[in-house]
Parts: structure tokens; C-alpha cells; sequence
């Protein structure tokens, strides 16, 4: 028997195993190189609407709740709502992703659950404006609030920054809860 003989099928075992590897590496760099993450609860996921009413295709937006657990002093904790902030999550007929389908059956199909979202902000370069820099100040009547910082000339200092929060984009999710 020759060494060929016994090389190659090994080298078309590994070349199967790296193709393998470079699909799943696809949802898993997602995961991976995800600029935040969050953990929350989910009660609804909403088809997004134009202003007209029509529905966005592909569009849904969710509320995510995030708590924290309060000591009660007697072994016991209390769930507390910290805040709720909205996603969005598309599906995408380029790549394949049913991303916002997913969350939405889930959502329907659930009272709740409990997912890690990874996200991205999401702005266009119209949103981004001058904001002006304010610094906190006590006034001589004891009152304290906050003023804009001045230049040498007395203009109003600014910095780039959003009028309004840019969206968070869904670009992955883990569902926590498998409770059905």
C-alpha cells in the first residue's frame, strides 16, 4: 500500500471538516465579534409600521426589560425593573436570516422569555449633529443645573453626537429560558 493511499483519505476528512467549521464560524463570529450584549425579558415583539400604518417588511421591534435582584435581608431576593429599552431585528432575504421572525414566533408563542441579544448601534449620518457640552454649576441662590460650557469667544462648545439614540439592531440571539 502506498502513503497516498493512506493520505488522502484524511486530507478529504479534514477538508470536510474545515468547510464545516467555515458555516458554522458564520453565526458563531456574529456572536463572537457582537458590539454589545444584553439579557433581558421579552413580553411582545411588534411588526414595525410606517407612519401610514403599512407594515415595515422584515421589521419588528421588541421591548427587553432588564432587572436586578434585590436583597430582602432574609435570604430572599426581589426582582426589580431597571429599565426597558427597545431592539429592532430585520430579517434579511440576502443572507438567509430570519432573525426578527424567530424572536417574533417565540414571543407569540411564549407569555415571555428570556433571551441574550447581541447588538449593534445603528445611526446614518444625518442623525449625528452638534450637541452642545454642558457642565453642572451651583448658582449663588443655592440652585444647582447644568449650563453650556463657552469657548474663549462665548460660543456655545459642542461635540458630534445623536439628537436622538441610534437603534439597536438585533444581530444574534440566545434564548435563556427553555422552561415551555
Amino acid at each position: 500500500m502506498l502513503i497516498k493511499d493512506l493520505v488522502l483519505p484524511w486530507q478529504d476528512k479534514l477538508r470536510e471538516s474545515a468547510e464545516a467549521k467555515l458555516v458554522e464560524s458564520d453565526v458563531d463570529s456574529t456572536r463572537t465579534n457582537a458590539n454589545n450584549m444584553t439579557v433581558g425579558l421579552v413580553n411582545k415583539v411588534l411588526k414595525m409600521t410606517y407612519k401610514s400604518g403599512d407594515v415595515v417588511p422584515n421589521g419588528f421591534k421588541l421591548p427587553v426589560v432588564q432587572s436586578a435582584d434585590i436583597a430582602l435581608g432574609d435570604g430572599t431576593f426581589e426582582k426589580v425593573v431597571v429599565q426597558e429599552t427597545w431592539f429592532t431585528a430585520w430579517d434579511d432575504d440576502k443572507t438567509g436570516s430570519t432573525i426578527g421572525s424567530e424572536l417574533f414566533e417565540l414571543a407569540q408563542n411564549n407569555e415571555h422569555i428570556v433571551v441574550r441579544l447581541y447588538w449593534k448601534w445603528s445611526a446614518k449620518r444625518s442623525e449625528v449633529t452638534d450637541v452642545p457640552i454642558t457642565r453642572k454649576v451651583t448658582r449663588e441662590d443655592g440652585t444647582s443645573g447644568y449650563e453650556p460650557l463657552l469657548d474663549e469667544n462665548g460660543n456655545t462648545r459642542t461635540r458630534k453626537g445623536f439628537g436622538f439614540p441610534p437603534s439597536k439592531v438585533v444581530t444574534a440571539f440566545d434564548r435563556l429560558d427553555r422552561k415551555q
